[in-house]
């Protein structure tokens, strides 16, 4: 049940009765190269040459339907990546959109390693604020903590939001 299987303009890869890797030339492109043709529970991994902790450089969960990137082996989320993710583009607008049916925070955390022996680290929140319609919540301070906010509502109207940072002594 571990063979190679050769047909018109198709060739399948099995082990173990399971179809592996599929890869068909279709009657016009795209072409396709299919991992896990059976939806079978097979996990798809690229290995990296070890730097960078890139192994494994790809790693795709079929029991999860999650991804991991740059040596996450156990993705906690729909994508992991361990390192820098830059999003660029050549002309135009660029744009990063959290969307999603229910409330959607975005945050940024740094240093969460803490190996400057800190325990709270700067971070900036922001989120619909989820007891008013059409609200939002603006966090900025340390981790944990908000020492700066802003609740406001959407209004149709242009929005601006300034924030003044002042030292604080707690």
């Amino acid at each position: 049940n571990t063979l190679i299987n050769f047909s018109d303009d198709k060739i399948i890869l099995k082990a173990g009765g399971k179809a592996m890797v599929t890869m068909e030339e279709k009657g016009s492109a795209p072409h396709e190269v299919t991992i896990n043709d059976g939806s079978n529970n097979i996990d798809f991994v690229v290995k990296g040459n070890g730097s960078n902790e890139g192994n494994p450089l790809l790693m795709c969960d079929a029991s999860t339907g999650r991804v991991g990137i740059n040596g996450v082996g156990s993705p906690e989320c729909e994508l992991h990546v361990d390192g820098d993710v830059k999003i660029a583009a050549s002309s135009g607008d660029t744009s990063l959109i959290v969307q999603g049916t229910q409330d959607v925070t975005l945050g940024l955390v740094a240093d969460t390693d803490n190996s400057g022996g800190e325990d709270q680290n700067p971070s900036l929140y922001m989120s619909q604020e989820t007891s008013t319609a059409g609200a939002y919540q603006f966090l900025m301070g340390l981790e944990g903590t908000a020492n700066l906010s802003y609740t406001g509502s959407y209004t149709n109207q242009p929005f601006i939001l300034s924030l003044n940072s002042e030292a604080h002594n707690s």
